[in-house]
């Protein structure tokens, strides 16, 4: 991280932990690591092999946002339209070439392949432009349950960034809501990958702003959220304001409307040394979990319930929350490091 002027510029996989707890905290950097691993070799791209069936590369071209990151990631047979079976029964790709399948190869799966733009380094503002783990692990969590949670639901992302959980999403979704800020054009970057994945998209798709400072709601996103069966969220917790805004926005989310929802999101605890604490600690995942129970009255595995208030009547909502084990498999390559975790919240309408 350097700094320009009062400007913190955050380069890819390095997120910097401000100062919190009212000043008595140390400003330290707190190393995450890149969020995907690439290695360039001589003009080519070396494809690097894991244990999971993904390889991964980065080429750097001359785009408007600095970067192209081509994913390979195993899906579901069938699930998207990249590969096609001619009237022989042989497996071509998109350009009729022939597919050769390799002798470790799983019978219901398949590899296919993304392409995203996105940003080296940012100011701390505009980090969505950047990819990070959580995104990662929310793409994973959804194609590990696609028939259980996403298939033909309405999905609304918030924080979308690069757009690369709500494309996954897309590919199983009935209708994908993704949504950011207006600004540092997001959400013409969403637009742009969601041009290059055009073929994996089967549910309708749209891109609405959506600012947690601001409470005021467009009507048509407030209809999009009220209908909503499922809200993602990745790495959206970073910045103490920020935090508590995404909650608030959250209460919101869970007040609009009668349809109950599942909400998922996905961080990843970023370590810092603190004076108040005098230990080492992750002070935005400490202060996430102190919003949750100050704004929601929810702890870590328990229930809470709030009234909301309608023209029409008053309806309860009744929350559950849970952290979700990360055993389910992993899809794309990335480091599924011991500090991401992933939230559950559930509500319940009741009259």
């Amino acid at each position: 991280m350097k700094e320009a002027g009062n400007e913190a510029i955050v380069h890819e996989g390095v997120l910097q932990t401000l100062a919190f707890n009212h000043g008595l905290c140390c400003c330290v950097v707190g190393v995450c690591g890149p969020a995907v691993v690439h290695e360039r070799v001589g003009r080519g791209i070396n494809l690097k092999r894991w244990r999971n069936p993904l390889r991964i590369g980065r080429r750097t071209l001359r785009k408007s946002y600095g970067s192209f990151l081509k994913l390979q990631f195993v899906i579901p047979r069938g699930a998207t339209n990249s590969r096609r079976e001619s009237t022989q029964g042989v497996s071509v790709d998109e350009d009729g070439d022939l597919v050769v399948r390799r002798k470790n190869d799983s019978a219901d799966m398949e590899e296919s392949f993304m392409f995203i733009e996105y940003e080296n380094s940012t100011k701390l503002e505009a980090v969505g432009l950047q990819i990070w783990r959580g995104a990662f692990l929310l793409a994973d969590h959804i194609i590990a349950n696609v028939s259980t949670i996403y298939k033909g639901k309405a999905v609304v992302e918030l924080g979308a960034g690069t757009g690369l959980t709500s494309i996954v999403a897309a590919m199983f979704a009935k209708r994908v809501i993704a949504t950011d800020l207006d600004e540092f054009s997001v959400l013409d970057l969403i637009k742009s990958n969601l041009k290059h994945n055009e073929k994996f998209v089967q549910s309708e798709f749209r891109i609405q702003p959506l600012d947690f400072t601001n409470t005021s709601w467009s009507p048509e996103l407030e209809e999009f959220i009220s209908q909503a069966d499922v809200i993602l969220a990745a790495d959206v917790v970073y910045h103490e304001r920020i935090t508590q805004a995404f909650v608030t926005t959250l209460k919101k989310i869970l007040s609009c409307g009668n349809k109950s929802k599942d909400i998922f999101i996905a961080m990843e605890k970023r370590y810092a040394f603190t004076i108040y604490d005098l230990d080492t600690v992750a002070p935005m995942y400490a202060h996430f979990v102190d919003e949750l129970e100050s704004v929601l009255n929810l702890s870590a595995s328990s229930q809470s319930s709030f009234a909301v208030m309608h023209r029409s009547g008053s309806t309860s909502v009744q929350l559950t929350i849970q952290q979700i084990p990360l055993s389910f498999p992993q899809y794309f390559n990335y480091e599924r490091t011991k500090e991401l975790v992933l939230w559950h919240l559930s509500s319940t309408i009741t009259p």
